[in-house]
């Protein structure tokens, strides 16, 4: 079994998915837990991808966990987008110019995404 599979069954007998996240994020770090933010984009949902969009730049500065759920919500955009839901492009599109390095590999890995679905789009 895989990191991501391990954290895809973690993530599903959770009730509360921001606190793990937060304390596995590896942030203050120089990597975060991209593993752990690859099932969040697989296990999650538009709802929760959205809400970790709220964290800003202002609420969740670099380097910070906070960051972290921003990761995941524009990964987890990614993850919709390679279903088939085009919508999430503008959001995409914002956050690859978010002031946070972080977000904007974010919205490289989502594209990867998207690629691995339709490489012509």
């Amino acid at each position: 079994m895989s990191k991501v599979d391990r954290y895809r069954q973690s993530l599903r007998e959770l009730d509360d998915w921001d606190a793990f996240l937060l304390q596995e994020s590896n942030l203050p770090g120089p990597r975060g837990n991209i593993e752990l933010a690859q099932a969040v984009a697989l296990e999650g949902d538009a709802r929760l991808f959205r809400r970790y969009l709220g964290y800003d730049a202002t609420r969740a500065p670099t380097n910070s966990p906070e960051e972290f759920l921003a990761f995941c919500g524009i990964l987890g955009l990614g993850a919709l987008l390679r279903g088939g839901d085009r919508s999430v492009l503008p959001m995409l599109r914002t956050c690859a110019s978010d002031a946070r390095w972080r977000s904007r590999e974010a919205v490289a890995m989502a594209l990867q995404y998207y690629g691995d679905r339709d490489m012509g789009a």
